[in-house]
């Protein structure tokens, strides 16, 4: 239908258009998500299932938009003699892209739910935490690798056990772990 009703006769046009109109609808969405859950976790039933299917839907619509942008472009500028080249690499390089990102995978390894039956709200809500689980993953070794150091130097110190220093590390790792179990 966007190859019909949005500037049907001008290939570069429509996609520029589909892609701005894409970015602008995902944004959308992702600033309405604790909005969304709100208004989820309230609602029961058919009102639920209705709020949060028009929601996905909405959000369904900003990603076709923008994936349509983003594979017309590659279409028009990217090796536009030769197209099945041009599809080839770009498939190859994307998906090697993602699976050393370690998001290349699909509904087979995530949970699914009846749509509206997720817990407190989380119906809408995407789950993007591949970024956040490599940082935490960086800073508990960074954590685990200055503790390792400071029980070295504490040993070397006269063979006194530092107490206050024990308490302090302990401390710190019940932090980090009580925010990487908050977040995951």
């Amino acid at each position: 239908m966007l190859d019909v009703f949005l500037f049907p006769k001008q290939d570069s046009l429509s996609a520029w258009a589909s892609l701005v109109i894409g970015y602008i609808t995902v944004a959308l969405a992702f600033m309405l998500q604790p909005g969304m859950r709100w208004i989820c976790d309230r609602l029961q039933g058919g009102a639920r299932l209705l709020v949060a299917d028009l929601f996905l839907i909405f959000s369904l619509c900003g990603t076709i938009n923008l994936w349509r942008g983003v594979w017309m472009l590659l279409n028009i500028y990217f090796l536009p003699d030769q197209l099945e080249l041009s599809c080839w690499i770009t498939h190859w390089l994307c998906l090697v892209l993602l699976i050393l990102l370690g998001c290349s995978n699909s509904l087979l390894v995530r949970g699914v739910y009846i749509d509206a039956e997720e817990p407190a709200g989380k119906c809408v809500i995407f789950p993007c935490y591949y970024l956040r689980l490599i940082f935490q993953q960086e800073r508990a070794r960074k954590l685990a690798k200055h503790l390792q150091l400071d029980t070295i130097t504490r040993k070397k110190q006269d063979g006194v056990e530092n107490n206050v220093s024990t308490l302090n590390h302990i401390t710190t790792i019940s932090q980090l772990n009580a925010t990487t179990n908050h977040v995951v």
